[in-house]
């Protein structure tokens, strides 16, 4: 959903029900709950202790997300990242294959 030409709302269930990112001038997203850099992993990753919802819903809405391009991840919780586009497409998509075997 649109909410102004900059701003998206994007509807990513699986740490809730309901769970939203926003998405700020195809450049910021904010998060929640969702999405974090790992210090001890060194790359992007999904919360599983801090699924409330559904665990493969989120890995589907991971991999929706990582369809659009965004330069920061700005997460309710945990570190933020910030990478060229490109890096962040192949983080995103490392992320997705991590969730998988978690």
């Amino acid at each position: 959903m649109q909410l102004d030409p900059d701003l998206l709302i994007l509807v990513m269930p699986g740490h809730t029900k309901g769970h939203t990112v926003l998405l700020y001038d195809q450049t910021f997203l904010f998060t929640g709950d969702h999405l974090a850099w790992s210090e001890e992993l060194q790359q992007l990753i999904g919360f599983r202790r801090a699924c409330w919802y559904s665990w493969t819903e989120q890995i589907q809405s991971m991999q929706r997300l990582a369809t659009y391009e965004f330069e920061w991840v700005l997460p309710g919780h945990g570190r933020r990242y910030h990478s060229d586009r490109p890096t962040m497409k192949q983080q995103m998509q490392q992320c997705v294959s991590w969730m998988q075997t978690q």
